[in-house]
């Protein structure tokens, strides 16, 4: 390590009040050797061993891409029109399954007091001051909006935020935060944002192999073998036109709409075959229960004729 990475690191721990020295490394590493950007995250974790797992989880699955990426020139993420978005990258998240991993990085054990819905909505409240006009954000953990956008047959469109590159203003002001994509996007869309320099929405940006910034990706939820599992249907990395994005995003609708559609069908049809067999079930059990009244009705009926003729029996007998 260099004489001015050993400044750098000193300094972090000073700052962080960090102890272990290969978690300040990989967090530093993690942010291109950034010092603000690296303790701004570090400050947003509860604590040192939060990062840890983290950290090291990003190092253990996805480090290795994340540093091809930070040496990638930054042209390559910037210029849209010369660099169009990737197509079809359609796959499952790499190492063990993606909700799995944002799980065990921010919801097992002690760090299950850390609220992660909370910080979803502390952000939005935040970003709302800067971008009062914005697609209307899921402001819950990120597991729980996909979940929602699977129960809606919608795609979830992801934003993170990256608050100190340089082409993120641009982006918001001309593309994102617009009265129109705002609107296509809640008509169409649910929408989840983060900010990477908090816990979730930087172990989100290590799982979908986040290279550049600004970053919008489109997910939906796949199922193989009866299990379901997030995949990335697209991501734009970088600058992008608003008519560019707008087409973009149509295109990811009309190619890949058809499959929520088609759930969404098989879905219905499974509903009302559920009703269909709840409203037989029903049927069956009211005229259950309408025999059960009928044979206690005739018992009735039979009981009350022998009372009686045992009551003349008695009479006629009293009588000679």
């Amino acid at each position: 390590m260099s004489g001015g990475r050993d400044e750098m690191l000193a300094t972090f721990q000073q700052v962080t009040g960090w102890n272990d020295v290969e978690v300040c490394h990989l967090c530093l590493n993690a942010h291109a050797w950034d010092l603000d950007d690296a303790v701004g995250a570090a400050l947003s974790f509860p604590g040192e061993a939060e990062a840890a797992v983290t950290f090291r989880m990003a190092q253990n699955a996805g480090a290795g891409n994340e540093r091809e990426a930070r040496a990638a020139p930054q042209e390559a993420n910037d210029a849209f029109h010369e660099h169009p978005p990737r197509r079809g990258w359609f796959h499952r998240a790499t190492g063990y399954p993606f909700l799995r991993v944002v799980s065990l990085g921010l919801l097992s054990g002690e760090r299950e007091r850390y609220d992660l819905g909370g910080e979803a909505q502390r952000f939005a409240d935040s970003f709302a001051l800067e971008q009062p006009v914005h697609p209307i954000p899921q402001t819950v953990k990120f597991s729980e909006a996909l979940s929602t956008a699977r129960r809606q047959f919608k795609f979830l469109v992801v934003y993170l935020h990256s608050p100190h590159h340089q082409d993120t203003p641009q982006f918001l002001r001309d593309t994102l935060c617009t009265p129109a994509m705002k609107e296509f996007i809640d008509d169409h869309f649910l929408f989840w944002m983060g900010s990477i320099l908090n816990p979730e929405a930087y172990t989100v940006s290590v799982r979908v192999r986040a290279c550049g910034f600004p970053y919008l990706a489109v997910m939906t939820t796949a199922v193989e073998d009866g299990s379901p599992y997030p995949t990335v249907c697209d991501a734009n990395e970088g600058l992008a036109p608003p008519e560019a994005m707008m087409q973009w995003l149509t295109q990811i609708l009309e190619n890949q709409g058809p499959e929520l559609v088609a759930q969404r069908a098989d879905q219905e049809q499974r509903d009302m075959d559920r009703r269909i067999r709840e409203e037989q079930e029903e049927a069956f059990r009211e005229g259950l229960l309408q025999d059960q009244r009928r044979e206690q009705q005739r018992e009735e009926e039979e009981r009350r004729a022998r009372e009686e003729r045992e009551r003349e029996e008695r009479e006629r007998s009293q009588r000679e």
